[in-house]
C-alpha cells in the first residue's frame, strides 16, 4: 500500500513552502551588472543619453518597483526633501500645524488614497522601497504622498492634437507643455521611462524618480494621453489619484473608446482636461472632467486643452483661477489656421515654443504665448511611428526652448536603443532668443526671491526692451520685493500708460497696486479711483469675483488697504451670507447607463435595487434629488452626490458618487473629538457603518456616570414598495425628572428605564419624509419624592407617525414637522392617550453677516398622561433660562434669535424664549427667558458655547459654558 501524506501535513508543507518563497522574495535583491553604457537590475536597466536618463522597467509590479528602487533609489532619496514635508524643519506654531496635518494624513488622507489605488501600483511602490532600502524598509507613505501630491496642488498646462486634414500626412500627432513652478532640481531630474508591466500594455513617458503614475504618455497600442488642470467646484480626495488614472489608461486601453470609458467609470478627484489620442483611427478627444461630472469634447482634426473647460456642459462646474488660458486659447486658434495641413512633430514643437508672431503686441511686449517660465517639460508624440520627443527645463531655459530629443518605444520594446538622435528637433534660434532667455533668467531670480539679481539681469536688455509690457511688470515686482515702493509705483504707472497691453491681468495688477500706493500717501480719492479702474478691467481668465486682485480691489473701495485692521475690525467686517446662487440643473431624460463611483465594499446591485432605479427609467430633477436624499438618510456614507451627464438629447448617464466611511468611524477628527467629549460625560460610544456593504449600521454606548446608559442600535434599509430605513434601538438608563407646576408640582422621580424602539424613515421627495415609530418602555422606580405621589412603575407602548419638511438654500432654511402618537399603559385597563406635536423653524439672513432664527413648537397630549411621559421644557433648546423641570401636558413654545456672524463658524446671538403652559388642571402659566450666547463651530466637530440666560420667575441668571458634540 503506497504511503500517503496526512492532509494536515500537506497543509503545513504548503504553508512552509509559501513562507520560504515569501522570505526569499523579501530578502533577495537583483545584483547590478554593467553592459556597455547600461546598468542592469534584473530585467530593468538605466542608461543616460545626452543628459537625459532612460529607465526601462519590466516584469511584475513588485519586480519593476525593485528595479526602480535599486537603479534610482539614491537619486530619489536626494530629491525627497523637496517633496516630503516630514523632512522640512518647523518651529513654534508651524510645528503644531504640521503635527496636525501629519496626523490627518496618516489617519484620513493616506488610507483614502491607498484604498483607491489599484493593488499592483501599491506592490510596485513596495518593491521600490524594498529595492531602495536594500530590503530594510517597508513604509511606502513618503512615496504615496509624493505621487498623490498632484491631486493636492495644481499647475498650468497646454495640450493639443492634430490628425486628418490638419496634419501633413493624415497621421495623429499629440503635443503638450507641462507647466509647474517646482524647484528647478526636480524639473531637471526628469527621465524617460519605458514600462513593460507583466500582462499589461507597455508605454513610454517622461517622469521623475520614485514616480509611478503618468501625466503624459504613449502606449504600444498607439494611445496617447496628457492632462491639464481645470479648476472645478467639484473635488474629492476619495478617488483614484490622477496620475494613476492616466496610467490605468496606458496599461489597459487599446482603443480611444476604451480609454474614455476608463476615465468615465473612475472615481475622479479634481478638475481635469484629459486629451486622449488614438493613432489607429486616427482621432483625439478631450475628456473634461470633475469629480462627479464629465463631458467628451470632439473635433474634426484639431483639438486643444488649456486650464479651463470649453464645453457648455462643464462650464457650470468651473471655478475661477485658470491662468492665462484665454490668451493661450486664442493663440492656439491662430496657430491652427497658420499651420493647417502642415502639422507634424517639428511644427508642433514650434507651437510649444510659441511666443506670438514678431509683429504682435504680445511679442513686442515680451509676453509669452504657449510656453512660459515654468514650462518644466515639453513633449511631442508620434504614435504611428512610436516616437516621443522631450525637452526638459534647466537653469538656462524653459523646457520648450531646448532641442527636443527623440526616443522610440518601438525600438526599446524590440531590445534596441530607445534614443533616436537622428529624429531630434533642434531649436531654430532667432534674433529675439537672447532677450527671451534673459527674461527667463530674471523670472527665475524673482521666483527664488533674488529681486536685486533680477533687476541686474533685466538691465542687460537693449534699450527698447527696457520699457515693454512684461519687463515693466517684472521691474515693478522686483522693486516691490526690495521695498522700493517709489520705483515700483513708477514702473506700474509706466505699464498703464502703454498704448496697447496684450495681457489684461498685467493691467489689472498694475492698477490695483497704484491704488495701494495712493492709500499709502493717504490720497483716498485717488486710491478709490485706481481700485475702480482695476475692477473694470475685463479679465476673461478669472470668473466670478474670487481672484486675488478683484477681491482686494473690492475691499479697497470700502477701506484703505494700508490701514492695519484690528482683530475686531476684521471680524466685524466679515461677509458670511452672499447672494444666493441657483443650483446647477442636471440633464434629464431616459437613463442610458448607471455608474456607482467610490464604492469599495458597497454591493452595487443591492444599492440600485433598494433605490429602485434601473436603465430605461425616466429621470427628472425631483427624482434625482429624492434618490440623493434617500441614500443620505441611510447614515452609512460620509457623502452621497448624484449627477447626470447628457448622452444625447433624451438620454443621460446617471452617476452615483458615494464616499464610504472607514468601518468603525467616518471622520477621524470628529470621532476623536467626540470620544474625548463623551469621556468627559462618563460615556463611550462606538459604531460600525455600512456592515456587509448594505448600509447596515450598528453601534453601542456605555455610560458609567449618573445616567448609567447602556445603549445599542442597528440601522438597516429595506424596501417594501418603496425604499426606507429601519432602526432598532435598545436602551437602559437611569433618568430623573420633576414637575414645577400642575398637580405633580414639587414631585421628583428617579427611575431605571428600559426602552426598545423600532422606527423607520421614508423619504418621499426632495423635501418631504415620513417617520414611523413603535416603542415599548418599562420604568422601575428608584426614588419618588414625595413618596406615593405618582406611580413611577409603568410599562407603556407608544406608536407615532410624523411628516417632515425641510428646505435649505444658502443662509435660508425652513423646517416643519408634525407628529401624532398613541400612548397605552400595557399592564392596566386605562384607556390610551393621544399625543400631538408640531414644530416649525425658519432661518433667514437679514444682511451679509446677520441672520434671524425663529421657531415655534406646539405640543398637546391627554391631560391624564403620567408624569413619566409628559412634555418637559427647559434646558438648552426650550426655555433656556430654566432647568429642565417644567413638566406639562400642553404647551406652545416660541423662540426668536438674532445672530451676528463674525465668520461662518463664529457668531454671537441675542435670543428670547417664551412659552404658554397648560398642565391640564386648568392652571395656565406664561414663562419667558431672554439671553445671549456665543458659539464657535470648531474644525474638529465640537461646538464651543458660552451663554447667559435670565430667568424672570426666579430673578436670576443662568450661565453655561463648554463643548457639545454632534457625533
Amino acid at each position: 500500500m503506497p504511503n500517503r501524506l496526512n492532509p494536515v501535513c500537506i497543509l503545513l508543507l504548503s504553508v512552509l513552502m509559501a513562507f520560504v518563497q515569501a522570505v526569499a522574495l523579501a530578502t533577495s535583491l537583483p545584483e547590478l551588472r554593467y553592459e556597455g553604457n547600461r546598468v542592469w537590475a534584473g530585467q530593468g536597466y538605466l542608461v543616460e543619453y545626452d543628459g537625459i536618463k532612460v529607465l526601462h522597467l519590466k516584469g511584475t509590479p513588485f519586480e519593476m518597483g525593485v528595479q526602480h528602487g535599486v537603479l534610482l533609489g539614491e537619486e530619489a532619496s536626494a530629491l525627497r526633501p523637496y517633496v516630503d514635508p516630514a523632512l522640512q524643519e518647523r518651529t513654534g506654531m508651524d510645528k503644531l500645524v504640521w503635527l496636525f496635518q501629519d496626523f490627518y494624513m496618516n489617519v484620513k488622507l493616506l488610507p483614502t488614497f491607498l484604498r483607491n489605488i489599484p493593488e499592483r501600483y501599491i506592490e510596485e511602490m513596495q518593491g521600490f522601497i524594498h529595492g531602495a532600502s536594500g530590503g530594510k524598509d517597508k513604509a511606502i507613505k513618503p512615496i504615496v504622498v509624493s505621487n498623490v501630491s498632484q491631486d493636492l496642488s495644481v499647475a498650468m498646462c497646454t495640450s493639443l492634437a492634430v490628425w486628418g486634414s490638419a496634419s501633413v500626412d493624415g497621421h495623429l500627432y499629440h503635443a503638450r507643455n507641462l507647466d509647474n513652478s517646482l524647484p528647478l532640481v526636480l524639473a531637471k531630474s526628469a527621465l524617460v521611462m519605458i514600462v513593460e508591466p507583466e500582462g499589461k500594455i507597455p508605454f513610454i513617458t517622461l517622469s521623475y524618480p520614485a514616480n509611478f503614475g503618468v501625466m503624459h504618455a504613449m502606449n504600444a497600442k498607439g494611445i496617447t494621453i496628457s492632462m491639464s488642470y481645470s479648476f472645478a467646484v467639484e473635488n474629492s480626495i476619495d478617488g483614484l489619484p490622477l496620475v494613476f488614472l492616466l496610467r490605468e489608461v496606458m496599461e489597459r486601453a487599446e482603443t480611444l473608446d476604451q480609454a474614455v470609458h476608463i476615465i468615465k467609470e473612475a472615481p475622479r478627484t479634481i478638475g481635469l482636461n484629459i486629451l486622449i489620442g488614438d493613432a489607429k483611427e486616427p482621432r483625439a478627444v478631450v475628456v473634461e472632467a470633475a469629480a462627479n461630472h464629465y463631458a467628451v469634447r470632439t473635433a474634426d482634426d484639431f483639438i486643444a486643452a488649456t486650464n479651463r473647460y470649453a464645453s457648455s456642459q462643464m462650464q457650470p462646474y468651473q471655478r475661477a483661477g485658470w491662468y492665462a488660458s484665454a490668451l493661450r486659447d486664442s493663440r492656439l486658434a491662430e496657430l491652427e489656421m497658420e499651420h493647417r495641413g502642415r502639422f507634424n512633430a517639428q511644427v508642433l514643437a514650434t507651437v510649444l515654443r510659441d511666443k506670438f508672431s514678431a509683429d504682435s503686441a504680445a511679442h513686442q511686449g515680451m509676453v509669452r504665448g504657449i510656453d512660459n517660465a515654468n514650462t518644466m517639460a515639453s513633449l511631442v508624440f508620434d504614435p504611428t511611428r512610436g516616437l516621443m520627443w522631450v525637452g526638459v527645463q534647466d537653469e538656462n531655459a524653459p523646457a520648450s526652448d531646448h532641442t527636443m530629443q527623440a526616443f522610440s518605444l518601438t525600438a526599446a520594446l524590440a531590445g534596441e536603443e530607445a534614443r533616436q538622435p537622428q529624429w531630434d528637433i533642434s531649436y531654430a534660434e532667432d534674433e529675439y532668443l537672447r532677450d527671451w532667455l534673459t527674461i527667463y533668467s530674471a523670472e527665475r531670480a524673482l521666483a527664488e526671491s533674488r529681486p536685486a539679481a533680477a533687476l541686474e539681469i533685466l538691465a542687460t536688455l537693449d534699450e527698447p526692451r527696457q520699457y515693454v509690457e512684461y519687463v515693466l511688470l517684472l521691474k515693478a515686482r522686483a522693486h516691490m520685493q526690495l521695498g522700493r515702493h517709489t520705483e515700483a509705483e513708477q514702473f506700474y504707472g509706466n505699464l498703464t500708460e502703454l498704448a496697447e497691453i496684450a495681457e489684461p491681468r498685467h493691467l489689472q495688477e498694475a492698477l490695483f497696486y497704484l491704488g495701494v500706493y495712493a492709500d499709502r500717501r493717504n490720497e483716498r480719492n485717488a486710491a478709490v479711483a485706481w481700485y475702480a479702474k482695476s475692477l473694470a478691467v475685463p479679465v476673461p481668465d478669472l470668473g466670478g469675483e474670487t481672484d486675488y486682485y478683484r477681491q482686494q480691489a473690492q475691499s479697497g473701495l470700502e477701506r484703505s488697504l494700508t490701514k492695519k485692521l484690528s482683530l475686531w475690525e476684521i471680524l466685524w467686517k466679515a461677509q458670511v451670507f452672499g447672494p444666493g446662487t441657483s443650483p446647477v440643473l442636471e440633464p434629464e431624460g431616459e437613463i442610458a447607463a448607471i455608474s456607482v463611483l467610490g464604492g469599495h465594499k458597497t454591493d452595487t446591485a443591492w444599492l440600485l435595487g433598494w433605490l429602485g432605479v434601473s436603465v430605461g427609467d425616466r429621470l427628472d430633477q425631483s427624482r434625482l434629488q429624492t434618490w440623493q436624499r434617500q441614500l443620505r438618510s441611510l447614515n452609512a456614507f460620509e457623502n452621497v452626490t448624484l449627477g447626470t451627464v447628457a448622452v444625447n438629447d433624451d438620454q443621460v448617464h446617471l452617476i452615483i458618487r458615494i464616499r464610504e466611511g472607514f468601518g468603525l468611524y467616518k471622520e477621524p477628527l470628529a470621532t476623536l473629538s467626540g470620544a474625548i467629549y463623551e469621556l468627559t460625560q462618563k460615556t463611550l460610544s462606538v459604531r460600525y457603518d455600512h456592515f456587509a456593504g448594505k448600509a447596515i449600521n450598528i453601534g453601542a454606548t456605555y455610560g458609567w456616570g449618573p445616567t448609567r446608559q447602556r445603549y445599542v442600535f442597528t440601522e438597516f434599509p429595506i424596501r417594501i414598495g418603496a425604499p426606507m430605513q429601519l432602526r432598532l434601538d435598545g436602551k437602559m438608563s437611569r433618568i430623573s425628572f420633576g414637575a414645577g407646576v400642575g398637580p405633580y408640582a414639587g414631585t421628583t422621580v428617579v427611575v431605571d428605564r428600559q426602552e426598545y424602539k423600532l422606527s423607520s424613515v421614508q423619504v418621499l421627495s426632495p423635501i418631504w419624509s415620513l417617520h414611523l415609530n413603535a416603542q415599548w418602555i418599562k420604568d422601575s422606580a428608584v426614588e419618588v419624592t414625595p413618596v406615593g405621589s405618582v406611580p413611577a412603575d409603568n410599562q407603556v407602548g407608544f406608536v407615532s407617525a410624523g411628516i417632515n419638511r425641510q428646505t435649505s438654500s444658502g443662509g435660508r432654511s425652513s423646517a416643519f414637522s408634525l407628529s401624532v402618537g398613541w400612548l397605552d399603559e400595557c399592564l392596566t385597563a386605562a384607556p390610551g392617550r393621544l399625543r400631538f406635536v408640531a414644530n416649525t423653524e425658519f432661518r433667514y439672513p437679514i444682511s451679509s453677516n446677520m441672520q434671524i432664527v425663529t421657531g415655534m413648537t406646539v405640543g398637546w397630549q391627554d391631560p391624564t398622561t403620567p408624569l413619566n411621559y409628559q412634555f418637559r421644557l427647559g434646558g438648552s433648546s426650550t426655555l433656556r433660562g430654566y432647568d429642565p423641570t417644567v413638566t406639562t401636558t400642553a404647551y406652545a413654545h416660541g423662540t426668536l434669535e438674532v445672530r451676528r456672524y463674525f465668520r461662518s463658524d463664529l457668531h454671537v446671538a441675542v435670543f428670547a424664549d417664551g412659552a404658554i403652559i397648560d398642565d391640564g388642571a386648568r392652571q395656565r402659566l406664561t414663562l419667558w427667558s431672554p439671553g445671549v450666547a456665543v458659539r464657535y463651530y470648531t474644525p474638529i466637530a465640537l461646538t464651543a458655547m458660552a451663554s447667559a440666560q435670565w430667568n424672570p420667575t426666579e430673578k436670576q441668571w443662568r450661565f453655561q459654558a463648554g463643548f457639545t458634540s454632534s457625533w
